[in-house]
């Protein structure tokens, strides 16, 4: 008999580990499982209980439990049947509590287990914490759960503690991760706040001191039109402030289609050749001859984020200047692979602490801009599902490299789009 059980034991450790390492749908594992129990012991009612939130134990969902209206579907710690499981060392049989029917605590564990329709309870425990718990009722005619299948079960159904042992840590995570997003949202919130605040405070100031001058002074032409050339200079920044900051905070989702990486860099530097002649500034194209920059991409938004590179870029540079835009890309890499655009001048460089502040809307070292240019470029990149990255010592220059999946509809994080027309040939990019 002992040795019967012990192959009982290791068949069901066996399925038991299949089950949960093939990860169905967890509805269709507490199935599995049930499934399992009524094939290979004398029973036929089966439920789980997981703890929940506030301590509270929870019927896992099952056909089984769906049609069993009248079991508890919440147990609510303190409970004398959870309390006893908590530190009980065995498996719980109910015949066991009959041995003492006038123990008034006992008949209060054996009313939940007759509510519970439980013959037997096997806790599941991590660490000294009740994490859950299986009840098994007994088939009729065919004999009774006896302390030795129970102890087995109990060590077959291991597995199983550790599973939901795994979920509530990956809660837990959960739950810190969302409030330190929280946190985070609330802090930029903070900065941008500040940041608007800022650079909304700056043109106001200046208008309203023409105001205050201009009705002692409003014969005075000069002055009129110093006072009209500022307040339009002034107005026209709120307006770009606005535009901006609505760009970042509702981004738009990318109109994808095929587009040429070489050619979108080649159109922002035909914008900018006035520039770099402008103040002598050297532009290095460093692009490869085997292998295809054509990915999936909204290319005005692309072309915007070059843009602002590119403008930053000339901006850091100085006299006889070096800009270089390199396109990099494997050839032998797969279509859900990346390829880089690397945009690099010789110019002023960043100290540490404003490198870590980069992307972090309204921190701008210019005297002029809001600080939104490099916040609104990350964030398109990240809408493309790429990354954006830079490196910069002070006095020595600064490069921004961005990484794009040639096709993001492939790519397994990539959320549903629509269906994206492929200008080439018109047929639908998958």
């Amino acid at each position: 008999m002992p040795e019967m059980m012990d192959e009982l034991t290791g068949t069901l450790c066996r399925e038991v580990n299949h089950l949960i390492a093939t990860a169905p749908p967890e509805e269709a594992m507490w199935e599995g499982l049930s499934a399992l129990l009524k094939a290979h012991l004398a029973i036929r009612e089966v439920s789980f209980y997981a703890k929940g939130e506030g301590g509270a134990y929870l019927r896992l969902p099952t056909q089984e439990a769906a049609g069993n209206g009248n079991r508890p579907a919440r147990i609510i710690s303190p409970d004398p049947f959870v309390n006893f499981l908590r530190y009980a060392h065995e498996p719980l049989l109910n015949s066991s509590l009959a041995a003492d029917p006038d123990d008034g605590s006992l008949r209060l564990i054996r009313d939940r287990m007759d509510q519970l329709r439980a013959d037997a309870t096997i806790p599941f425990r991590v660490e000294q914490d009740l994490i859950g718990f299986a009840n098994l009722g007994e088939a009729p005619k065919r004999g009774g759960l006896g302390p030795d299948a129970v102890r087995g079960l109990s060590l077959a159904l291991t597995p199983v503690a550790l599973f939901l042992h795994g979920k509530r840590l990956r809660q837990k995570l959960g739950h810190t991760q969302l409030r330190q997003r929280r946190a985070d949202r609330l802090a930029a919130l903070g900065t941008l706040t500040a940041g608007l605040a800022h650079e909304i405070r700056n043109p106001l100031v200046s208008i309203k001191t023409y105001f205050q001058l201009l009705p002692e002074r409003y014969d005075d032409v000069e002055f009129r039109e110093r006072f009209q050339k500022v307040a339009a200079n002034e107005v026209e920044r709120l307006a770009r402030l606005v535009e901006e900051l609505l760009m970042f905070a509702r981004p738009s989702d990318p109109a994808l289609r095929r587009a040429n990486v070489q050619e979108l860099i080649e159109e922002i530097l035909t914008l900018t050749d006035s520039t770099a002649a402008g103040q002598k500034t050297r532009v290095v194209r460093d692009y490869p001859h085997d292998a295809s920059a054509e990915i999936i991409c909204d290319p005005e938004q692309i072309k915007q984020v070059l843009l602002n590179l590119a403008t930053n870029a000339y901006e850091a540079v100085k006299a006889d200047g070096q800009i270089a835009f390199r396109l990099r890309s494997d050839p032998d890499e797969a279509r859900t692979g990346f390829v880089c655009i690397e945009v690099q001048d010789d110019g002023v460089g960043m100290a540490p602490e404003n490198l870590e502040k980069l992307f972090t809307p309204f921190h701008t070292t210019k005297s002029s801009g809001t600080g939104l240019g490099l916040a609104i470029s990350k964030q398109i990149i990240e809408e493309h599902l790429g990354r954006i990255s830079v490196e910069s010592r002070e006095g020595e220059g600064t490069t921004f490299l961005i990484y794009l999946p040639r096709n993001p509809k492939l790519h397994e994080r990539r959320k549903e789009r629509n269906r994206v027309e492929d200008l080439d040939s018109r047929n639908v990019v998958r």
